[in-house]
């Protein structure tokens, strides 16, 4: 997402700045219609937006802005696919470009992504993704406790969950589901591929995980040719890359987990402590200084990684 920004600053030539409204997030709602596609309504994007589309980029949705509805927000997307980043428009024409902050300074941008993106409930989404085809299921299926995980077979950060998630997993408490998308190194679609069409994929990923190579940053799993790897399989990963994208996390690992009462939450990243791990596994709130309650916890997340 911060490279896609940058391309942005360096296209459009602007001094981008820093939105300091407040966006409450309803990243479970789905969009207004007037955000479900540019053409939705009368709004013509102003002349440096407008400018983006004919140097690749792709206006994938507009809207206002939750709270304002003087700014219009423009979610860009390069023509090839990839993260979306939300530009600003004023009533003057003015763009601006930046992250979106809470009044407490917490980074609300993946929200204000799925806000326009994520048309589809999460709850709808976990659901969906948690009985995908090619999907690993690691953990015994009676657990009470169920989360998915978005993930890179060639990621650090997706193996160092992995490893946190063992004590979990071993108690018979937690089971995870595992997707995966390739946007590390030009192999990870094949590692993917190898672990998802092995007859036993808990066993594939085990592997994976176990011989991991931190010093390349490789998982241990064997890459299938990029030429062999069958269209369903491909199909499966760019379906997964897409939903990661609307979700607005931008990068591996990406976990959703029922959190307190049953709703569906998002953390971007490894738990950066104990505490938000366990909060994450067991469903409790979060932790009394990780994060702001107002806030989807994929703001509340650490390290990821990001192609």
């Amino acid at each position: 997402m911060i490279g896609v920004a940058l391309a942005l600053v360096a296209a459009l030539a602007l001094i981008f700045a820093l939105p300091t409204e407040q966006f409450h997030a309803r990243a479970a709602t789905p969009a207004p219609s007037s955000a479900a596609s540019p053409g939705a309504d009368a709004t013509s994007p102003p002349l440096a937006v407008t400018a983006m589309t004919r140097h690749g980029y792709r206006i994938a949705a507009h809207g206002p802005y939750p709270g304002d509805p003087h700014l219009e927000v423009w979610m860009l997307q390069d023509k090839r696919g990839g993260p979306f980043t939300p530009v600003f428009s004023t009533p003057g024409g003015a763009v601006i470009s930046g992250l979106t902050l809470g009044a407490k300074g917490q980074d609300t941008t993946a929200a204000l992504i799925r806000h326009f993106m994520l048309q589809p409930p999460l709850a709808w989404l976990y659901h969906h993704l948690m009985h995908s085809h090619y999907a690993v299921h690691d953990g015994v299926a009676s657990a009470k406790r169920q989360i998915l995980v978005i993930g890179d077979a060639n990621c650090y950060y997706t193996h160092d969950l992995w490893v946190k998630l063992r004590p979990w997993v071993a108690s018979g408490k937690l089971r995870v589901t595992w997707l995966f998308v390739p946007i590390i190194h030009e192999n990870s679609a094949g590692k993917a591929a190898r672990i998802i069409t092995s007859r036993d994929r808990e066993k594939a990923l085990t592997e994976n995980e176990t011989r991991y190579d931190a010093s390349r940053e490789e998982g241990g799993a064997a890459p299938i040719p990029a030429s062999q790897i069958p269209a369903a399989v491909q199909n499966d990963l760019a379906a997964n890359s897409t939903w990661l994208a609307r979700l607005g996390t931008g990068g591996t690992p990406t976990m959703l987990y029922p959190g307190p009462g049953g709703k569906i939450e998002v953390m971007d990243g490894v738990p950066p402590s104990s505490r938000s791990l366990k909060a994450v596994v067991t469903g409790n709130a979060q932790p009394a200084g990780e994060g702001d309650a107002s806030v989807p916890p994929a703001q509340a997340g650490g390290a990821h990684c990001s192609g």
